[in-house]
């Protein structure tokens, strides 16, 4: 990555595309930072030195494979792992259908449990961070969002985890809701 030295600090974000990506890649490059951001689509976006955006769909296994390998292969370390993507669906739980269900789960929690593992040895190495984006639905129930608040419970049960078996390794794992 141009831009990027081996003593930059390195972040990767997923949902980098949205809003509050696109927040936080601000907020980062202000403070110097390299990013590394993924997402479906980039409207309006453009990669500069200190940035690079990665199209990807986190529901695709095999994209999803390919991309964390060409982000390791490019980031000369990474400091820091945003887990941001995320989507919900709104209506009662009569109505959710199986495959809303899974594909909810596909992106807040599946997408973000295979990136976990992906980046955890060059976050051990820098003994860096994982920060996973929850939200209120992960630890209370929300009216006629079932599958999002499921998929942020077991995701903040899953980052938990990983932050128990993380800790021996100086790599820290926090949760934002």
């Amino acid at each position: 990555m141009s831009g990027a030295s081996e003593t930059t600090p390195v972040a990767v974000i997923s949902g980098g595309g949205g809003g509050l990506g696109q927040a936080l890649a601000a907020a980062l490059r202000a403070k110097g930072w390299a990013l590394h951001l993924i997402d479906r689509r980039f409207e309006g976006m453009e990669e500069q030195a200190d940035t690079q955006l990665h199209h990807c769909d986190l529901t695709d296994p095999a994209a999803r494979e390919t991309c964390f390998a060409q982000v390791l292969k490019r980031a000369p370390r990474i400091d820091l792992v945003v887990y941001n993507a995320g989507i919900t669906q709104i209506g009662p739980v009569e109505t959710l259908s199986e495959a809303t269900h899974r594909h909810v789960f596909e992106v807040n929690y599946f997408a973000a449990c295979a990136m976990a593992q992906a980046f955890q040895p060059a976050l051990r190495q820098s003994r860096g961070t994982h920060l996973a984006i929850s939200s209120v639905a992960g630890f209370a129930p929300l009216y006629r969002r079932a599958a999002n608040a499921g998929s942020k419970h077991a995701m903040e049960g899953f980052f938990k985890c990983l932050r128990a078996e993380e800790e021996q390794y100086g790599v820290s794992v926090q949760i934002a809701a």
